[in-house]
């Protein structure tokens, strides 16, 4: 809860400092996964239909009105009599009200609690989807990080070849230093292969989140500084324990 409390922390940062010509990076990436996420969407009708319970339970408590009304057509054959033909109309209208059902009305004291629950759970259901979305978003961007690091130090590995190379063709270095050379560059090519594939694994966890591709994410400005812990740690895992959207909803059930 800790690590989910710090990623809403930047979040929250991140939607307030980047201006509006940087509006396809975190913003956008964030705005298309709530979009996008099934789990959300199933949360928000379940909110949706729990908001429908005080209505309901109210009107059990309600006066109910029942009326209908018939029409029949009836014919009467007698022997030594003229026969008779005729329709007949039936209206028919009731009332009840109940004075006191006590089941009924505990499922409307209830009913508020069913209401507030399925709003946590939306909520709890939103913080979720905005954690996996950010979670992707830098996740993606640590990945670029490594994939440059990898090429400055290949290339810089690249110069260092060249150098004992160059030494062995002029007798200043040995056959051993040219192979550890050639060995590093080796490494590092395969680094490099690593970071790409990793940044491509990074990329799709991305649109799967956001259900749709992308060609390239833009980092949070430079100069902005992700807040600390103002509370230390404990703080905030006491915070979890006893305000938690899981634990709230647990507690109106």
């Amino acid at each position: 809860m800790l690590k989910r409390s710090i990623l809403l922390c930047a979040l929250a940062s991140a939607l307030v400092c980047v201006d509006a010509a940087r509006a396809d990076d975190l913003i956008a990436i964030v705005q298309q996964a709530l979009d996008h996420d099934a789990e959300l969407g199933e949360a928000r009708a379940g909110y949706e239909a729990a908001k429908q319970a005080v209505p309901i339970a109210r009107a059990a408590l309600l006066p109910q009105v029942a009326g209908g009304w018939g029409r029949s057509y009836n014919r009467i054959e007698m022997d030594g009599f003229p026969n008779q033909k005729y329709w007949q109309n039936g209206w028919m209208v009731s009332v009840t009200q109940p004075l006191f059902d006590w089941s009924k009305w505990t499922a409307y004291r209830q009913a508020d609690f069913v209401v507030a629950q399925g709003a946590v759970d939306f909520a709890g259901a939103q913080q979720a989807s905005i954690l996996r979305a950010v979670r992707a978003y830098f996740d993606e961007l640590a990945a670029e990080d490594e994939v440059k690091r990898a090429a400055d130090y290949l290339a810089a590995i690249d110069t260092q070849f060249e150098q004992v190379r160059r030494k062995r063709g002029a007798g200043e270095a040995t056959l051993i230093d040219l192979r550890e050379a050639d060995t590093a560059r080796e490494q590092a090519q395969l680094q490099q292969v690593d970071a790409q594939q990793e940044l491509a694994v990074k990329r799709r966890a991305v649109e799967q989140v956001t259900g749709r591709p992308f060609a390239a994410l833009a980092a949070l400005p430079p100069e902005m500084a992700l807040p600390a812990l103002p509370e230390g740690e404990e703080a905030w895992v006491e915070q979890a324990k006893t305000r938690g959207y899981g634990v709230q909803s647990k507690e109106l059930g």
